[in-house]
């Protein structure tokens, strides 16, 4: 499922949310490698993580159901 999620982002998000998960760059090491400023890290980074919450959230909250049953 998060494959699928990440392969729905847009690139530009895609590639920050991975370089910066994936690879452990720091937010100024992602600007440099794609030659953007931090500030559009951050905004790109913070758009990623929140599709991805709504995309994850019917799965997340099916296994939340799951462990909590007796």
């Amino acid at each position: 499922m998060l494959e699928r999620a990440l392969q729905d982002l847009p690139a530009e998000q895609r590639a920050v949310f991975c370089l910066r998960v994936f690879e452990e760059l720091s937010y100024r090491e992602i600007a440099d490698v794609l030659a953007i400023s931090i500030g559009t890290v951050m905004s790109r980074l913070s758009r990623a993580r929140e599709k991805l919450r709504e995309a994850l959230a019917p799965y997340l909250a099916a296994a939340r159901r799951a462990g909590s049953e007796p």
